[in-house]
């Protein structure tokens, strides 16, 4: 029985509702929260919306307080760890809270223990200082750091790298571990009693940890769940894209958070496009979007089984990492032996590091490929960035504008035969690729 377009539309429905299922998932996943979830996630919670949001209102009364505390010691006054005021002041007061409150964010995720979070704080304002004395004395080896962290993977290679740079110019100042842990309880202490968003708590006789309060506790719960529903995974569609007719009207059938013609964040832009008559535009993206696309099963079904079998061919990913060698019989006695099998153990930990997202993203294109894999078409609905460049909605799997594995798990669904010409380019693209 063929199915009819309201069936398919329904179906359209369902897949949208799923997408935003889907998206609430890989939120969720993402977020390092223990009063939730066991904590397991690589992005901390204050590189998450809500967490932000939480930073921005305790950096202000914190910020006060680090700075009432060192004034209060600089100028002779009575405390019981004078030096904590060493560390914090070498920073502005703003920076040293902002940098506090980010590490008790992600520590109380983590379930780190005071102690570990009190180095944590102490190291992150150490090293910030460091890297502006970096910055305001050799502007170039900065610049360098930076995009070594930019593009490396945070490892304790990375670290040792950049501590070796710090030491060369001469800003490698050591604190004792002492200080340090001493600096940073009072750091957090500070940051407990400004803001009330946290308090140290002990758990048996010695141990003790940073624990969100109730209140902070539940607003998280809420802040989260909101942003659950404005992080959709973005699935192709199984029925012609609604037509662009205004900025905020087209695309997906059922109304989705923020649905814009346009990406841009200014609200004042918008509102001066939704005046415009664009008729133009609106022509343009809509007939890219309604490009009908299938799934090419043939391609899919060879990615599958070199993917299933843990091969590797052209650029797809290794599924298995790469072994570590063993290390040489002589390690302990030569040096040189000892030291060039780190080199290589390192370096071999460091690609299957970055492999990690390049396999995560191959697994979610072929989960969507298979998904859609015996449509008869697929759609593709379209917006623009500010520049009035046209982009596909849905990239989580394959799309007409992703790399080499997303366009060839794709295929006209109305395709045409190829002209001389065509074929001639053909040949000529393939001569390019040779080899």
């Amino acid at each position: 029985m063929r199915e009819t377009f309201k069936d398919k539309l329904a179906r359209q429905i369902a897949l949208e509702d799923e997408s935003r299922a889907l998206g609430a998932s890989r939120y969720r996943a993402r977020r390092p929260l223990p009063w939730r979830h066991e904590p397991s996630s690589t992005d901390e919670e204050g590189d998450l919306p809500p967490g932000r949001q939480l930073l921005r209102l305790a950096i202000q009364p914190t910020a006060e307080a680090i700075r009432s505390f060192c004034d209060v010691v600089n100028h002779g006054g009575g405390s019981r760890i004078p030096e904590a005021a060493l560390i914090l002041s070498s920073v502005g007061a703003e920076e040293a809270a902002y940098l506090t409150g980010r590490v008790i964010l992600s520590a109380a995720a983590e379930g780190k223990k005071l102690t570990a979070t009190a180095i944590a704080v102490a190291d992150a304002i150490i090293e910030h200082q460091q890297m502006e004395n970096l910055r305001r004395a050799r502007a170039d080896v900065f610049k360098g750091v930076l995009r070594v962290q930019a593009h490396g993977v945070r490892s304790l290679k990375m670290k040792r790298k950049i501590q070796a740079v710090m030491a060369d110019c001469g800003f490698d100042q050591p604190f004792p571990l002492a200080m340090r842990i001493r600096t940073g309880v009072k750091a957090i202490e500070l940051f407990c009693d400004a803001t009330d968003l946290f308090a140290i708590e002990s758990q048996g006789q010695r141990t003790k940890y940073v624990r969100p309060t109730e209140a902070v506790h539940k607003w998280l719960e809420q802040q989260h769940a909101r942003c659950e529903l404005l992080e959709p995974i973005s699935l192709p569609m199984i029925v012609r894209p609604r037509r662009w007719s205004s900025p905020f009207k087209g695309g997906y059938i059922t109304k989705r958070p923020g649905n814009r013609l346009v990406k841009q964040a200014n609200a004042a832009y918008h509102d001066q496009l939704r005046d415009q008559m664009m008729p133009a535009v609106y022509d343009a993206v809509n007939a890219v979007q309604e490009t009908a696309w299938k799934i090419n099963g043939p391609v899919l079904a060879i990615m599958r089984e070199i993917w299933d079998g843990g091969g590797e061919l052209g650029d797809l990913p290794a599924r298995n990492p790469q072994p570590i060698p063993p290390r040489p019989a002589d390690y302990a006695e030569n040096e040189e032996a000892a030291n060039r099998w780190k080199r290589e153990a390192s370096d071999i930990h460091d690609l299957n590091a970055k492999n990690v997202s390049k396999k995560l993203a191959l697994s979610q294109r072929l989960w969507v490929a298979t998904k859609f894999a015996d449509e008869e078409a697929i759609y593709f609905p379209h917006s623009l960035d500010f520049r009035g460049r046209v982009y596909p909605l849905a990239t989580g799997g394959p799309h007409p504008q992703g790399d080499d594995v997303a366009k060839a798990l794709l295929t006209f669904a109305d395709g045409q035969p190829i002209t001389d010409d065509g074929a001639r380019w053909l040949a000529i693209h393939l001569a390019g690729l040779f080899g």
